[in-house]
Protein backbone atom coordinates (compact mmCIF):
# COMPACT_ATOMS: atom_id res chain seq x y z
CA UNK A 1 0.00 0.00 0.00
CA UNK A 2 1.47 3.34 -1.01
CA UNK A 3 1.86 6.13 1.57
CA UNK A 4 -0.45 9.11 1.18
CA UNK A 5 0.97 11.98 -0.81
CA UNK A 6 1.42 15.41 0.78
CA UNK A 7 -1.17 17.78 -0.52
CA UNK A 8 0.03 21.03 -1.99
CA UNK A 9 -1.94 23.95 -0.45
CA UNK A 10 -4.22 25.57 -2.93
CA UNK A 11 -4.13 29.33 -2.99
CA UNK A 12 -7.22 31.33 -3.46
CA UNK A 13 -7.78 32.44 -6.99
CA UNK A 14 -8.06 36.05 -8.01
CA UNK A 15 -6.09 38.89 -9.60
CA UNK A 16 -4.32 39.72 -6.34
CA UNK A 17 -3.15 36.17 -5.85
CA UNK A 18 -1.93 35.94 -9.42
CA UNK A 19 0.28 39.02 -8.90
CA UNK A 20 1.62 37.55 -5.69
CA UNK A 21 2.37 34.22 -7.47
CA UNK A 22 4.18 36.02 -10.26
CA UNK A 23 6.32 37.92 -7.72
CA UNK A 24 7.24 34.74 -5.87
CA UNK A 25 8.11 32.76 -9.00
CA UNK A 26 10.11 35.70 -10.46
CA UNK A 27 7.98 36.24 -13.51
CA UNK A 28 7.29 39.90 -12.47
CA UNK A 29 9.83 42.49 -11.30
CA UNK A 30 9.25 45.46 -8.97
CA UNK A 31 9.80 48.94 -10.36
CA UNK A 32 13.16 50.49 -9.58
CA UNK A 33 11.77 53.78 -8.10
CA UNK A 34 9.53 52.09 -5.52
CA UNK A 35 10.10 53.49 -1.98
CA UNK A 36 11.46 50.95 0.50
CA UNK A 37 9.41 49.84 3.45
CA UNK A 38 10.00 51.90 6.62
CA UNK A 39 12.35 50.54 9.23
CA UNK A 40 10.31 49.79 12.34
CA UNK A 41 13.36 49.56 14.59
CA UNK A 42 14.64 52.98 13.49
CA UNK A 43 11.29 54.60 14.31
CA UNK A 44 11.30 52.93 17.71
CA UNK A 45 14.78 54.32 18.43
CA UNK A 46 13.58 57.84 17.47
CA UNK A 47 10.68 57.55 19.89
CA UNK A 48 13.04 56.47 22.65
CA UNK A 49 15.22 59.53 22.01
CA UNK A 50 12.15 61.80 22.02
CA UNK A 51 11.14 60.59 25.46
CA UNK A 52 14.42 61.92 26.90
CA UNK A 53 14.19 65.33 25.18
CA UNK A 54 14.49 68.20 27.76
CA UNK A 55 11.39 70.03 26.50
CA UNK A 56 9.29 66.91 26.82
CA UNK A 57 10.67 66.22 30.29
CA UNK A 58 9.86 69.82 31.31
CA UNK A 59 6.31 69.50 30.01
CA UNK A 60 5.80 66.21 31.81
CA UNK A 61 7.20 67.58 35.08
CA UNK A 62 4.97 70.64 34.90
CA UNK A 63 1.91 68.51 34.20
CA UNK A 64 2.86 66.23 37.09
CA UNK A 65 3.23 69.25 39.40
CA UNK A 66 -0.18 70.59 38.38
CA UNK A 67 -1.77 67.23 39.09
CA UNK A 68 -0.14 67.18 42.53
CA UNK A 69 -1.41 70.69 43.31
CA UNK A 70 -4.94 69.75 42.23
CA UNK A 71 -4.81 66.70 44.45
CA UNK A 72 -3.63 68.79 47.42
CA UNK A 73 -6.43 71.31 46.88
CA UNK A 74 -9.05 68.57 46.78
CA UNK A 75 -7.54 67.06 49.91
CA UNK A 76 -7.62 70.44 51.70
CA UNK A 77 -11.28 70.94 50.78
CA UNK A 78 -12.21 67.51 52.08
CA UNK A 79 -10.23 68.11 55.28
CA UNK A 80 -11.89 71.48 55.89
CA UNK A 81 -15.35 70.01 55.29
CA UNK A 82 -14.57 67.23 57.73
CA UNK A 83 -13.41 69.70 60.39
CA UNK A 84 -16.52 71.83 59.96
CA UNK A 85 -18.77 68.81 60.37
CA UNK A 86 -16.89 67.67 63.48
CA UNK A 87 -18.45 68.83 66.77
CA UNK A 88 -16.16 70.57 69.31
CA UNK A 89 -15.99 67.63 71.70
CA UNK A 90 -13.17 65.49 72.94
CA UNK A 91 -12.78 61.79 72.36
CA UNK A 92 -14.94 60.87 75.36
CA UNK A 93 -17.88 62.91 74.04
CA UNK A 94 -17.74 65.59 76.78
CA UNK A 95 -17.56 69.33 76.17
CA UNK A 96 -14.20 71.00 76.61
CA UNK A 97 -13.92 72.44 80.12
CA UNK A 98 -13.54 76.24 79.75
CA UNK A 99 -14.45 78.45 82.70
CA UNK A 100 -15.74 81.99 82.48
CA UNK A 101 -12.51 83.27 84.02
CA UNK A 102 -10.69 82.36 80.83
CA UNK A 103 -13.12 84.27 78.65
CA UNK A 104 -13.11 87.25 81.00
CA UNK A 105 -9.32 87.36 80.93
CA UNK A 106 -9.28 87.23 77.13
CA UNK A 107 -11.91 89.96 76.96
CA UNK A 108 -9.95 92.14 79.37
CA UNK A 109 -6.80 91.76 77.29
CA UNK A 110 -8.67 92.88 74.19
CA UNK A 111 -10.30 95.80 76.00
CA UNK A 112 -6.98 96.97 77.43
CA UNK A 113 -5.59 97.17 73.90
CA UNK A 114 -8.36 99.52 72.75
CA UNK A 115 -7.21 103.12 72.16
CA UNK A 116 -10.11 105.52 72.88
CA UNK A 117 -10.29 108.93 71.16
CA UNK A 118 -7.99 111.55 72.62
CA UNK A 119 -8.76 115.12 73.63
CA UNK A 120 -9.82 117.12 70.57
CA UNK A 121 -7.87 120.18 69.56
CA UNK A 122 -11.14 122.10 69.28
CA UNK A 123 -11.78 121.54 72.97
CA UNK A 124 -8.26 122.69 73.83
CA UNK A 125 -8.74 125.87 71.82
CA UNK A 126 -12.12 126.44 73.47
CA UNK A 127 -10.61 126.08 76.95
CA UNK A 128 -7.71 128.32 75.98
CA UNK A 129 -10.09 131.03 74.72
CA UNK A 130 -11.57 131.31 78.22
CA UNK A 131 -8.21 132.54 79.52
CA UNK A 132 -7.49 136.25 78.89
CA UNK A 133 -5.09 136.96 76.04
CA UNK A 134 -2.67 138.79 78.32
CA UNK A 135 -2.33 135.79 80.63
CA UNK A 136 -2.00 133.40 77.68
CA UNK A 137 0.90 135.42 76.30
CA UNK A 138 2.53 135.78 79.71
CA UNK A 139 2.27 132.13 80.78
CA UNK A 140 2.41 130.32 77.42
CA UNK A 141 4.86 127.64 78.62
CA UNK A 142 2.85 126.88 81.76
CA UNK A 143 -0.37 126.62 79.75
CA UNK A 144 1.17 124.17 77.29
CA UNK A 145 2.45 122.00 80.14
CA UNK A 146 -0.98 122.14 81.80
CA UNK A 147 -2.71 121.11 78.58
CA UNK A 148 -0.34 118.15 78.19
CA UNK A 149 -1.15 117.04 81.73
CA UNK A 150 -4.88 117.45 81.11
CA UNK A 151 -4.62 115.50 77.86
CA UNK A 152 -2.83 112.58 79.55
CA UNK A 153 -5.32 112.52 82.42
CA UNK A 154 -8.22 112.65 79.95
CA UNK A 155 -6.82 109.70 78.00
CA UNK A 156 -6.37 107.68 81.20
CA UNK A 157 -9.91 108.37 82.39
CA UNK A 158 -11.48 107.59 79.01
CA UNK A 159 -9.52 104.33 78.78
CA UNK A 160 -10.53 103.33 82.31
CA UNK A 161 -14.17 104.19 81.62
CA UNK A 162 -14.09 102.12 78.42
CA UNK A 163 -12.73 99.11 80.28
CA UNK A 164 -15.29 99.47 83.06
CA UNK A 165 -18.23 99.90 80.67
CA UNK A 166 -17.35 96.68 78.83
CA UNK A 167 -16.33 94.55 81.82
CA UNK A 168 -19.26 95.55 84.05
CA UNK A 169 -21.67 92.87 82.77
CA UNK A 170 -21.52 89.54 84.62
CA UNK A 171 -20.96 86.30 82.78
CA UNK A 172 -23.80 83.74 82.66
CA UNK A 173 -23.76 80.61 84.75
CA UNK A 174 -22.33 79.71 88.13
CA UNK A 175 -18.74 79.88 86.84
CA UNK A 176 -18.61 83.68 86.83
CA UNK A 177 -15.63 85.18 88.54
CA UNK A 178 -15.88 86.86 91.95
CA UNK A 179 -15.21 90.29 90.42
CA UNK A 180 -18.25 90.11 88.16
CA UNK A 181 -20.54 88.08 90.41
CA UNK A 182 -20.88 90.99 92.86
CA UNK A 183 -22.13 93.41 90.19
CA UNK A 184 -25.87 94.23 90.02
CA UNK A 185 -27.98 92.65 87.29
CA UNK A 186 -27.79 94.20 83.87
CA UNK A 187 -31.52 95.07 83.94
CA UNK A 188 -31.06 97.44 86.88
CA UNK A 189 -28.44 99.45 85.00
CA UNK A 190 -31.05 100.94 82.65
CA UNK A 191 -33.89 101.43 85.14
CA UNK A 192 -36.93 99.35 85.88
CA UNK A 193 -38.53 97.91 82.76
CA UNK A 194 -42.08 99.05 82.01
CA UNK A 195 -42.80 96.55 79.26
CA UNK A 196 -42.27 96.59 75.51
CA UNK A 197 -38.67 97.71 75.97
CA UNK A 198 -39.64 100.97 77.76
CA UNK A 199 -38.05 102.22 80.95
CA UNK A 200 -39.11 104.74 83.55
CA UNK A 201 -37.43 107.51 81.50
CA UNK A 202 -39.64 106.92 78.48
CA UNK A 203 -41.67 110.14 79.08
CA UNK A 204 -38.41 112.10 79.01
CA UNK A 205 -37.62 110.47 75.68
CA UNK A 206 -40.98 111.61 74.30
CA UNK A 207 -40.29 115.16 75.48
CA UNK A 208 -36.93 115.18 73.68
CA UNK A 209 -38.54 113.89 70.48
CA UNK A 210 -41.20 116.61 70.61
CA UNK A 211 -38.50 119.24 71.20
CA UNK A 212 -36.56 118.03 68.18
CA UNK A 213 -39.64 118.10 65.99
CA UNK A 214 -40.37 121.64 67.15
CA UNK A 215 -36.87 123.07 66.66
CA UNK A 216 -35.40 120.94 63.87
CA UNK A 217 -35.42 123.64 61.20
CA UNK A 218 -32.90 122.05 58.85
CA UNK A 219 -35.64 119.85 57.33
CA UNK A 220 -38.02 122.74 56.65
CA UNK A 221 -38.93 123.16 52.94
CA UNK A 222 -37.57 126.73 52.94
CA UNK A 223 -34.13 125.63 54.16
CA UNK A 224 -34.09 122.78 51.66
CA UNK A 225 -34.95 125.30 48.91
CA UNK A 226 -31.91 127.36 49.94
CA UNK A 227 -29.70 124.30 49.56
CA UNK A 228 -31.24 123.47 46.19
CA UNK A 229 -30.59 127.00 44.89
CA UNK A 230 -27.03 126.80 46.19
CA UNK A 231 -26.38 123.65 44.17
CA UNK A 232 -27.88 125.33 41.08
CA UNK A 233 -26.26 128.79 41.17
CA UNK A 234 -23.20 128.79 43.44
CA UNK A 235 -20.07 127.97 41.38
CA UNK A 236 -17.49 125.44 42.46
CA UNK A 237 -14.74 128.08 42.42
CA UNK A 238 -14.71 131.85 42.48
CA UNK A 239 -12.03 131.86 39.82
CA UNK A 240 -9.99 129.33 37.87
CA UNK A 241 -6.45 130.46 38.66
CA UNK A 242 -4.90 127.86 36.37
CA UNK A 243 -5.95 129.66 33.17
CA UNK A 244 -3.46 132.53 33.63
CA UNK A 245 -0.49 130.33 32.77
CA UNK A 246 -1.72 130.11 29.17
CA UNK A 247 -1.48 133.91 28.84
CA UNK A 248 2.32 133.76 28.90
CA UNK A 249 4.62 136.15 30.74
CA UNK A 250 2.63 138.92 32.47
CA UNK A 251 3.38 141.67 34.94
CA UNK A 252 2.18 141.40 38.50
CA UNK A 253 -0.10 144.44 38.28
CA UNK A 254 -1.80 143.13 35.13
CA UNK A 255 -2.25 139.69 36.67
CA UNK A 256 -3.81 141.16 39.80
CA UNK A 257 -6.17 143.24 37.68
CA UNK A 258 -7.26 140.20 35.65
CA UNK A 259 -7.87 138.15 38.77
CA UNK A 260 -9.83 141.01 40.33
CA UNK A 261 -12.11 141.37 37.29
CA UNK A 262 -12.73 137.61 37.02
CA UNK A 263 -13.65 137.36 40.68
CA UNK A 264 -16.01 140.31 40.31
CA UNK A 265 -17.93 138.30 37.71
CA UNK A 266 -18.25 135.39 40.13
CA UNK A 267 -19.37 137.82 42.80
CA UNK A 268 -22.14 139.02 40.49
CA UNK A 269 -23.36 135.42 40.09
CA UNK A 270 -23.52 134.93 43.84
CA UNK A 271 -24.91 138.30 44.90
CA UNK A 272 -27.25 139.03 41.98
CA UNK A 273 -28.57 135.55 41.19
CA UNK A 274 -28.50 133.31 44.24
CA UNK A 275 -29.13 135.97 46.89
CA UNK A 276 -32.20 137.59 45.20
CA UNK A 277 -33.81 134.17 44.77
CA UNK A 278 -33.39 133.52 48.49
CA UNK A 279 -34.88 136.93 49.33
CA UNK A 280 -37.83 136.08 47.07
CA UNK A 281 -38.38 132.84 48.97
CA UNK A 282 -38.54 134.65 52.32
CA UNK A 283 -40.83 137.32 50.85
CA UNK A 284 -43.60 134.86 50.14
CA UNK A 285 -46.69 135.04 52.33
CA UNK A 286 -46.58 131.47 53.63
CA UNK A 287 -42.81 131.13 53.73
CA UNK A 288 -42.69 130.48 57.48
CA UNK A 289 -45.72 128.22 57.59
CA UNK A 290 -45.33 125.45 60.12
CA UNK A 291 -42.91 127.45 62.29
CA UNK A 292 -44.34 128.95 65.50
CA UNK A 293 -43.96 132.72 65.77
CA UNK A 294 -41.87 132.42 68.91
CA UNK A 295 -39.31 130.37 66.97
CA UNK A 296 -38.96 132.74 64.02
CA UNK A 297 -35.67 134.27 65.25
CA UNK A 298 -34.16 130.81 65.69
CA UNK A 299 -35.41 129.74 62.26
CA UNK A 300 -33.87 132.81 60.58
CA UNK A 301 -30.63 132.12 62.43
CA UNK A 302 -30.65 128.54 61.09
CA UNK A 303 -31.24 129.80 57.53
CA UNK A 304 -28.42 132.35 57.84
CA UNK A 305 -26.11 129.62 59.12
CA UNK A 306 -26.92 127.53 56.04
CA UNK A 307 -26.06 130.53 53.84
CA UNK A 308 -22.85 131.11 55.75
CA UNK A 309 -21.82 127.48 55.38
CA UNK A 310 -22.31 127.62 51.61
CA UNK A 311 -20.22 130.79 51.26
CA UNK A 312 -17.56 129.44 53.62
CA UNK A 313 -17.26 126.26 51.60
CA UNK A 314 -16.95 128.34 48.43
CA UNK A 315 -14.14 130.29 50.09
CA UNK A 316 -12.39 127.13 51.22
CA UNK A 317 -12.52 125.54 47.77
CA UNK A 318 -11.24 128.71 46.10
CA UNK A 319 -8.38 129.16 48.57
CA UNK A 320 -7.36 125.50 48.29
CA UNK A 321 -7.37 125.85 44.51
CA UNK A 322 -5.26 129.03 44.74
CA UNK A 323 -2.73 127.31 47.02
CA UNK A 324 -2.59 124.29 44.71
CA UNK A 325 -1.88 126.49 41.68
CA UNK A 326 0.76 128.59 43.41
CA UNK A 327 2.58 125.57 44.87
CA UNK A 328 2.86 123.63 41.59
CA UNK A 329 5.59 124.76 39.22
CA UNK A 330 3.68 123.28 36.29
CA UNK A 331 0.58 125.43 36.98
CA UNK A 332 1.86 128.71 38.40
CA UNK A 333 1.55 131.72 36.04
CA UNK A 334 4.63 133.22 34.40
CA UNK A 335 5.72 136.44 36.15
CA UNK A 336 7.86 139.19 34.72
CA UNK A 337 10.69 139.89 37.18
CA UNK A 338 13.40 142.57 37.15
CA UNK A 339 16.84 141.69 38.50
CA UNK A 340 19.07 144.41 39.95
CA UNK A 341 22.71 144.13 40.91
CA UNK A 342 23.35 145.53 44.37
CA UNK A 343 26.25 145.54 46.80
CA UNK A 344 24.75 142.77 48.91
CA UNK A 345 23.82 140.60 45.91
CA UNK A 346 20.94 140.27 43.47
CA UNK A 347 17.57 141.85 44.15
CA UNK A 348 14.26 140.89 42.54
CA UNK A 349 11.39 143.22 41.80
CA UNK A 350 8.67 142.47 42.64
CA UNK A 351 9.81 140.38 45.60
CA UNK A 352 8.43 136.97 46.47
CA UNK A 353 6.47 138.45 49.37
CA UNK A 354 4.78 140.90 47.05
CA UNK A 355 3.96 138.14 44.57
CA UNK A 356 2.47 135.61 46.98
CA UNK A 357 1.38 137.78 49.89
CA UNK A 358 -0.06 140.90 48.28
CA UNK A 359 -1.72 139.04 45.41
CA UNK A 360 -3.33 136.48 47.70
CA UNK A 361 -4.60 139.15 50.05
CA UNK A 362 -5.94 141.37 47.28
CA UNK A 363 -7.47 138.60 45.19
CA UNK A 364 -8.82 136.19 47.82
CA UNK A 365 -9.43 137.68 51.23
CA UNK A 366 -10.56 141.13 50.09
CA UNK A 367 -13.07 139.84 47.57
CA UNK A 368 -14.49 137.15 49.85
CA UNK A 369 -14.91 139.62 52.68
CA UNK A 370 -16.91 141.82 50.29
CA UNK A 371 -19.17 138.88 49.48
CA UNK A 372 -19.72 138.04 53.15
CA UNK A 373 -20.52 141.66 53.99
CA UNK A 374 -23.09 141.83 51.19
CA UNK A 375 -24.75 138.53 52.05
CA UNK A 376 -24.87 139.03 55.81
Amino acid sequence: MEPPRARTPRLASGPGMRVYTDLVEGRTRLPANLAPLPDVHERRRALEQLKHHPLLEYSLSRQREEEIQQYLRRLAVRTRAHLLRTSPQDEDGHELPHTNERYIALLRDQVEAVEPPTLLQVWVERISSLVPARLRALYATEMNALFLEVRDEFDDHIHDMTVRSIMMYPGPGPGAGPATAALPPADSLCGKPLGEGRTERYPVFLQRVALLREKLFITHPLVRAILRLAHQHVPDLLNDFGKYREAGVVELAKLKSSMFNDMKRSEVVVTQTWYPKIVALFSEKKALSGVPRKHWPQFLKCASNVLRVQVTELMRRSIDHFVDIMSDEAKIPFFKLDIFYAENGLELYPTDKEIFGTMAKASIEYELNIQLSRLF
